[in-house]
């Protein structure tokens, strides 16, 4: 702010070093200007928020609608998974069995029914009935990681030539 001391008529008002306004003193027991009073609005208050919210559940519809869904896999329950484990082993699991079936279920979820029944049948054929439980383990594991795609075992490195 800038002023004269001996002249108050205004006073300049300042920005950056630059006068931008002068301001006038308001006369004794007069009460300050009011601002004019906005018109009221009228009609409905709009709801954004839900026009937002159909937009885009109608939207998700449509691209949905687009898009053609497998029908979802048979999951293989924990009765069933043993009962698959059970015709390997050509005897009924012990409860120690069970809870390591139940642990490579938990694991491996979610588990396709037509697809563990072919790779323990296919265990079945190469290794035999009656081994212990952990080698069927092993093997359906190793098909399910395999099938899957994900962390399949690189070739061991080969030792002939390798040097010590």
């Amino acid at each position: 702010m800038l002023f004269d001391p001996l002249d108050l008529a205004y006073v300049l008002i300042c920005y950056q070093g630059r006068p931008v306004a002068r301001a006038y003193p308001l006369p004794l027991n007069e009460p300050a200007p009011q601002p004019e009073a906005r018109p009221v609005l009228q009609g409905p208050p709009t709801d954004y928020l839900g026009r937002m919210k159909a937009d885009y559940e109608a939207r998700m519809r449509q691209e949905l609608a687009a898009i053609r869904i497998r029908p979802a896999q048979s999951d293989l329950d924990a009765p069933g998974l043993v009962a698959l484990l059970e015709t390997c082993r050509g005897t009924s699991l012990a409860g120690h069995e069970v809870d390591e079936a139940l642990a490579l279920q938990q694991r491996l979820l979610p588990l396709d029914a037509d697809l563990v029944s072919r790779f323990l049948a296919n265990a079945r054929r190469r290794l035999g009935v009656g081994l212990h439980l952990s080698l069927y383990l092993a093997a359906l594991e190793d098909q399910l990681v395999r099938h899957r795609g994900v962390g399949a075992p690189e070739a061991a490195p080969s030792r002939k030539g390798a040097r010590p």
